[in-house]
């Protein structure tokens, strides 16, 4: 009789401890499901992602291998969260890469050849397009602004908003100059803003692309998440 009760004991212990001890082998169903959403999505579109690859002028061994990794369920260094700013001259293209291999460019080009670039007595205005490349999308805007000498500068005009995805949708969701002068407290500055939602998984992604006038120069910055 008492080695029954003991046996029995052992059991509702046992039993008790399976129910009340969580499982540290599996992540969550959400991280699962998004591994799966993001390895589906690369299947269906990975014509379409190769296309960006070579326009990015990445080699083929790396494609292969960032291929690989986004079907495992990862994102690429590239299209992770993350908020830069652009060290970038005039009519330059800087690509940067990051240590998986994956690419983004940047550019900030005179708008089209013999573009306004109009100077006076102690001011500069120029017409360029700021712009963004990346392997899942991509958004560029036009935009007119001026360096004054010894005063503010100036954002005079933004136009021409242009957002595009590899296997997805991407919609603008904001657009336009935030702040037009430069004043002793902050810059200029003018924003692109789009979503990109992936076909068949990801979920929705938010892109900003933003230009800084101010002391007699500008900056570009990019953030995503």
């Amino acid at each position: 009789m008492i080695l029954k009760q003991l046996l029995k004991t052992l059991v509702v212990v046992l039993v008790l401890g399976l129910v009340l001890t969580p499982s540290t082998t599996f992540g969550s169903s959400s991280e699962l499901n998004e591994k799966i959403e993001l390895a589906t999505f690369i299947k269906n579109n990975e014509k379409k992602i190769r296309e960006r690859m070579d326009h990015l002028k990445i080699k083929k061994n790396i494609q292969n291998k960032l291929i690989d990794k986004m079907k495992s369920g990862e994102l690429p260094d590239s299209e992770k969260p993350h908020d830069i700013e652009i060290d970038i001259k005039p009519n330059e293209i800087k690509s940067i890469t990051y240590p998986d291999g994956s690419v983004e460019t940047f550019s900030f080009i005179d708008v089209n050849e013999g573009a306004l670039e109009k100077c006076g007595s102690g001011y500069c205005t120029y017409d360029r397009t700021v712009a963004r490349e990346g392997l899942l999308t991509s958004g560029k805007f036009k935009c007119r602004y001026t360096n004054v000498q010894k005063a503010y500068d100036k954002i005079d005009s933004v136009w021409d908003p242009y957002v595009s995805g590899k296997g997805g949708v991407a919609t603008r969701t904001d657009f336009g100059i935030k702040k037009k002068r430069e004043d002793s407290s902050s810059w200029a500055r003018a924003i692109l803003e789009w979503k990109f939602d992936a076909v068949g998984g990801t979920g929705s992604i938010t892109h900003l692309l933003r230009i800084f006038v101010g002391g007699d120069t500008y900056k570009i910055s990019y953030q995503n998440g």
